[in-house]
């Protein structure tokens, strides 16, 4: 069975399992993350933060904050795929856990992002305690403007982070709520017995 098959009018596009909360409540948060992830994408590209990532590698000596900014870039596009299989395509059982899947990578990829930017945010604090004396306020308000830009980018990742997980989470549990509108997969053949035909034939 493919993931897409089953009749047009409950399988095809924005479809849901009939009468199932849980379902409509998944296609609802992944339309929901999808258009989160299309905005912080186009968010990324219209500040080039692809190439600032170069910038902060190369001239900041930070590979941890480029490497954060990269897989938040694969996340939203994994993400996106994900949630749009979830509404556009790959409806009923067997495609609402293949979305699934692919909303838990895209999560991972989220996960990565926080881990590199918390190694290159950590190591900059740490540079500047080292260069600063607590009573300068320079320093402080160098130390402040370093936690809002790093806030930021934390808020952007967990923020689309939280909509792929519970969207993965919902799809998960709302799947089998597809059988009850036909989408098993066909009944097993039942093999008759040898003796059982034979004895057909002879009644026959």
């Amino acid at each position: 069975m493919s993931c897409c098959a089953g009749d047009e009018k409950t399988h095809g596009c924005c479809a849901a399992p009939k009468d199932s909360c849980k379902g409509r409540a998944a296609q609802i948060v992944s339309i929901s993350g999808q258009i989160v992830a299309w905005v912080f994408l186009a968010i990324n590209l219209r500040y080039f933060t692809w190439y600032v990532a170069l910038f902060v590698w190369g001239w900041l000596g930070l590979p941890g904050m480029a490497f954060g900014i990269w897989f938040c870039y694969a996340a939203l596009l994994i993400a996106i795929v994900g949630f749009g299989m979830a509404t556009c395509c790959c409806t009923g059982e067997r495609g609402w856990n293949i979305s699934m899947a692919v909303l838990i990578i895209a999560s991972c990829f989220y996960l990565l992002s926080i881990a590199c930017l918390a190694v290159s945010h950590g190591r900059v604090d740490e540079m500047l305690d080292k260069n600063c004396d607590d009573d300068e306020e320079d320093c402080d308000g160098d130390d402040d403007w370093l936690h809002q830009i790093f806030g930021i980018m934390y808020g952007c990742v967990i923020f689309n982070l939280l909509f792929s997980m519970i969207s993965a989470y919902l799809l998960k549990t709302a799947s089998p709520d597809w059988l009850a509108m036909g989408d098993a997969d066909a009944p097993p053949v039942v093999m008759a017995a040898a003796a059982d035909v034979e004895l057909a034939n002879t009644k026959a």
